[in-house]
């Protein structure tokens, strides 16, 4: 192909993409709506809470009671602080105070910001690359990519994070290539967004202090003001909405919890990284050696390639060459902290933060734009070696054939059975259908208080758990819990409502059924509801 020849029709091709990514999500979620997880009731609730003018701090249910939708983190707990930063369920509340389904914007919003994470991709890809193929290799994959299309077809603030991620990046280059004030604030403010929508936020913030520090020109002493003012900005409203809550409710979403690293969210974590280069198709062992020889050779290419730019002056050590070398060593860096961010979450904040594809997916965005770079690297150095780049472009042919394979497997899947709570299987619960038909006012204990509220607007209470999710550890007071939560039920005339799932920190069934005298209301096909005698 010849980029320079057909490089001009490369904002049309991104364009193009853009819109694509938007009907494709759009069309995935056409039949059962957007995917709802625990994180997606959470943001509706929020919403809703907002637009009952209840503020986001506290949750509450239609009658003015606060929501127990979520486990205690302490002892004690009077208040359940919202979990995450608020801006995304801001976002969704605006289209609700017009009007419209909170879910169903939350579907388009998504949808749309899909498309807007393709577009800023592909010009970051296309301001350092100038390939008009690399951009379209680069769209086909991300675009195909089966964890981009489920993360934009849920209701989650990460395409949210993604967005601002990537402009605040898109600007951040420009910064330290023009130095115009504009680019400095929007990509400040860019990533003090989204440390407003997800605490892993805070990688971003880091890695653009440390950009400015040692990748801009300016004199020392401006880079040292700049780098004051960007984490002033960057840390401000997060600062507000957590101080806020401490004075107000005496302890916050952020609270410190210490409980070591679990091995398995470290082996998920692997799992996760080879699934980007299809390598989960093997057995573990065998991935992670895989794994490490395709990361290892594209290191050894890269270096090899540096030296020798290095040591001769050829084509491919212009301006472009440095300007991709300050982009990958950037991307590297946030690589990083988001990271260390993760796993410091795991150790100080929630134990079981799984290291999924989910909250790995910046982290396999700036690989995969790396990737893309040393392609274009390669590519440049071997021009006049045709067997190599005809290798280059086989290893991406491979990757193209392998993303549209798992596309149309996922969408079927997608479209067919729905996602999460909104899908075939949770339309049919005989327990939502029994429930429907029940006291409204009843108190309720459950095994999954979500699907409960999410269904029928009820407000129901978590089972006692055994284990302490945010650190676990055993809950000392759990036999208190349950006895207590037993004795309510019992006094109130409430239920128990136990769905067909495995919820290892909860009690279970089969303990409640041995050591409590319950009375079965209906055994369902799906679960049973239980009284206490």
């Amino acid at each position: 192909m010849n980029d320079a020849k057909y490089f001009k029709y490369s904002i049309y091709v991104i364009v193009f993409f853009a819109i694509a990514s938007i009907a494709l999500i759009i069309s995935v979620t056409s039949k059962f709506g957007p995917g709802i997880s625990e994180d997606s009731v959470s943001y509706i609730a929020a919403a809703r809470n907002l637009l009952n003018g209840r503020g986001i701090s506290l949750l509450f249910d239609s009658s003015g009671n606060q929501l127990n939708l979520w486990l205690p983190r302490i002892d004690n707990e009077l208040y359940h602080i919202f979990p995450w930063p608020p801006l995304f369920p801001f976002m969704i509340s605006i289209f609700g105070f017009a009007g419209f389904d909170l879910v169903e914007s939350a579907r388009w919003i998504n949808a749309i910001l899909f498309g807007a994470n393709i577009a800023l991709i592909l010009l970051i890809i296309r301001k350092y690359t100038r390939s008009l193929f690399l951009i379209i290799f680069s769209s086909i994959i991300f675009i195909t990519f089966k964890h981009m299309i489920n993360i934009h077809s849920y209701v989650w603030s990460e395409p949210l994070f993604l967005f601002l991620g990537l402009l605040g990046f898109y600007y951040l280059f420009c910064f330290l290539e023009n130095n115009k004030i504009y680019s400095f604030l929007i990509s400040s403010l860019s990533f003090s967004l989204a440390f407003f929508t997800r605490t892993a936020g805070i990688s971003l913030i880091a890695a653009g202090i440390i950009a400015i520090l040692f990748f801009s020109n300016l004199k020392i002493k401006n880079r040292i003001i700049y780098g004051i003012f960007f984490t002033f900005i960057g840390f401000l409203p997060f600062s507000i909405w957590t101080i806020k809550n401490k004075l107000t409710f005496g302890y916050t979403s952020a609270e410190f919890l210490t409980h070591p690293l679990l091995f398995e969210n470290l082996k998920e974590g692997i799992k996760t990284v080879s699934s980007w280069f299809y390598l989960d198709i093997f057995p573990f062992k065998m991935s992670v050696v895989l794994l490490v020889l395709i990361l290892g050779t594209i290191v050894f290419i890269s270096i090899y390639i540096s030296e020798k730019v290095k040591k001769r002056s050829i084509d491919c050590a212009d301006n472009t060459y440095k300007l991709n070398s300050r982009i990958i060593n950037i991307f590297l860096i946030y690589t990083f902290f988001y990271i260390i961010e993760i796993l410091s979450a795991q150790a100080f904040y929630v134990a079981d933060i799984r290291m999924d594809a989910r909250i790995l997916i910046p982290v396999f965005i700036s690989t995969f734009i790396i990737i893309v770079l040393l392609v274009k690297r390669s590519l440049d150095y071997f021009k006049n070696k045709n067997n190599v780049k005809f290798i280059i472009y086989i290893f991406c042919e491979i990757l193209f054939v392998f993303s549209v394979a798992t596309l149309a497997l996922g969408i079927r899947d997608f479209y067919n059975e729905g996602q999460g709570y909104n899908s075939r299987e949770w339309f049919k619960s005989d327990t939502i259908r029994e429930l429907k038909n029940m006291n409204p006012d009843e108190v309720i204990y459950t095994n999954n208080p979500f699907t409960l509220y999410f269904f029928l607007d009820r407000n129901p209470n978590p089972l006692a758990a055994k284990l302490n999710i945010y650190t676990n550890k055993n809950n000392i007071n759990y036999i208190k819990d349950l006895n207590r939560i037993i004795e309510e039920v019992r006094e109130k005339n409430g239920l128990i409502v136990l769905f067909d799932l495995r919820q290892y920190y909860l009690t279970e069934e089969k303990e409640l059924l041995r050591d409590h005298k319950l009375i079965l209301i209906k055994d369902t096909l799906d679960g049973a509801i239980y009284k206490v005698r």
